[in-house]
């Protein structure tokens, strides 16, 4: 939800309540009471509706670091190919294995690394048809305290992955600079070497 979509739902809001000379006093719809503290709160949330993948990212057994993860994971703000492309910090936002635009849900659902994974917990048809990663965590017959769990750490396996991938290939360009730093220190201008001679 955007900025501009929740301010006109305020506005909305706003518009709506009318004071009457006297008393006035905000209700609340669902009871006849003054609103309290939290539903301001709900008012400001996504207008009171609970964020689905919020109850997998916030289960006590998950770490916080792994919450942090799995919320910018589902909000899409990972430093995925694709949005590098849109901070204007690389140019391609292609997988690195696939012909597909690299997104956390490519990675997650669709590329051959996550097809090995969903393989092997017999999970495959479900990934393919899975329209979004909450998808997963939504399985009939899997129990739902422990399922969203293996669910964190296949997709935390998989972004590591991918990162590991990445740091391989940066370490490779990192040698080929070094490689040529050291050869234009070698062969560089004459009148440096000349110098340095002197």
């Amino acid at each position: 939800m955007t900025a501009e979509t929740q301010l006109e739902q305020l506005l909305s809001v706003l518009t709506s309540i009318s004071l009457l000379a006297g008393n006035s006093r905000l209700m609340t719809k669902t009871t006849a009471k003054p609103p309290q503290t939290r539903d301001l709160y709900k008012l400001f949330n996504n207008g009171g509706m609970i964020w689905a993948p919020a109850k997998w990212i916030w289960l006590k057994a998950i770490p916080h670091r792994y919450k942090i993860f799995l919320w910018l994971t589902f909000r899409g703000r990972l430093n995925t190919n694709r949005n590098m492309v849109t901070k204007k910090w690389c140019s391609d936002g292609g997988c690195d294995q696939c012909l597909a635009l690299e997104t956390f849900k490519h990675i997650a659902l669709h590329c051959r690394q996550a097809n090995w994974i969903w393989d092997r917990l017999q999970l495959t048809d479900t990934a393919r048809k899975a329209s979004q990663l909450s998808d997963l965590c939504d399985i009939q017959g899997k129990d739902a305290k422990t399922w969203p769990i293996c669910i964190v750490a296949c997709l935390l396996a998989l972004w590591r992955a991918r990162n590991d991938r990445f740091s391989i290939i940066g370490k490779q360009i990192e040698q080929r600079y070094s490689i040529i730093l050291l050869n234009t220190s070698i062969f560089g201008p004459t009148d440096q070497r000349s110098r340095n001679q002197k």
